[in-house]
């Protein structure tokens, strides 16, 4: 049952009226009923938009379980390694989006020869390329040729071209 309050008692409320505050007040409950939808709609879309991203960064989280190549089991590099051809395009691909610039991440630049050169020499550079619990780069560990041939230049003494 619809209420009705007129403002004034002396006013005579005609059909006009009436219909006319029928109106008004099914168009207020129509748009209270689209916001209610809107704002449904609007909940399930974010949920999945924060749904999405939480399996998006999960899977991007994950290292690779795949059984790796070993070293070991590849043939020996018999030719000299150089830096210009035959390293910079491994750190390149693999490590330089981290580790580059002033800002480079944990400190360490792989940059340039003299980077690479000091990196490889002074830091953690091969053990962490090869460690499969904590590997560099993050999303698992390189071929075992690239590790090989970062390995082969170190031992060849850091050849630049």
């Amino acid at each position: 049952m619809i209420r009705y309050h007129c403002i004034s008692v002396s006013k005579k409320v005609n059909y006009k009226d009436i219909r006319s505050l029928q109106k008004r007040f099914m168009k207020k409950k129509e748009q209270n009923s689209y916001k209610k939808l809107n704002k449904k709609k609007m909940n399930r879309k974010l949920t999945v938009v924060a749904l999405s991203l939480v399996v998006v960064t999960l899977y991007n989280c994950t290292t690779n379980t795949i059984a790796e190549e070993e070293i070991a089991d590849l043939p020996p590099i018999v030719e000299s390694i150089t830096y210009d051809e035959d390293v910079a395009p491994i750190f390149e691909n693999n490590c330089v989006g981290c580790h580059s610039g002033p800002a480079a991440v944990a400190g360490l630049a792989l940059d340039g020869y003299a980077n690479a050169r000091a990196g490889v020499e002074q830091g953690n550079v091969i053990p962490r390329i090869n460690d499969v619990a904590n590997p560099m780069p993050q999303t698992g560990l390189m071929p075992a040729a690239d590790r090989q041939i970062i390995e082969q230049w170190a031992t060849d003494g850091f050849l630049e071209n």
